[in-house]
């Protein structure tokens, strides 16, 4: 199956969900607040920074295994007629293309697309993290 309009959106919208999901993770394991115990949520550097900000600071320390997330992919969404190597391609272009305002802005993410995304999530914490920021 080539790419179509639905199903290279949702994939775009797959990989942006674990860009965020890197970008917000990668801030969190960096504040000494957390590292040292600090129970106020005013001196955690993660929450001084809004998405895009953190997008903004981590987008380039992002490692995104497309194979890996692709196998995902297909396996949420159960299509396995895609062609593998198109929609990695896709990805590739889309993740050497993309700014932190591309990626909050772009709509890869709708609230039609955010159950599909998130519904099962192998990160279930992080999960109503993510939706309420995005």
């Amino acid at each position: 199956m080539a790419l179509s309009d639905s199903s290279s959106r949702t994939w775009l919208g797959y990989v942006t969900a674990e860009i965020v999901y890197q970008c917000m993770t990668l801030c969190d394991e960096e504040c000494l607040a957390c590292k040292n115990g600090v129970i106020s949520p005013l001196l955690h550097f993660h929450n001084e920074l809004n998405l895009k900000d953190k997008i903004q600071r981590y987008l380039g320390r992002v490692n995104i295994n497309l194979d890996s997330i692709f196998d995902q992919f297909i396996l949420r969404f159960g299509w396995f007629a895609l062609n593998r190597t198109q929609y990695i391609q896709l990805a590739d272009i889309f993740l050497s293309v993309s700014t932190p305002e591309a990626i909050v802005y772009g709509k890869y993410i709708t609230h039609q697309r955010t159950i599909m995304l998130y519904m099962v999530n192998r990160r279930l914490p992080q999960q109503r993290m993510l939706l309420t920021t995005l």
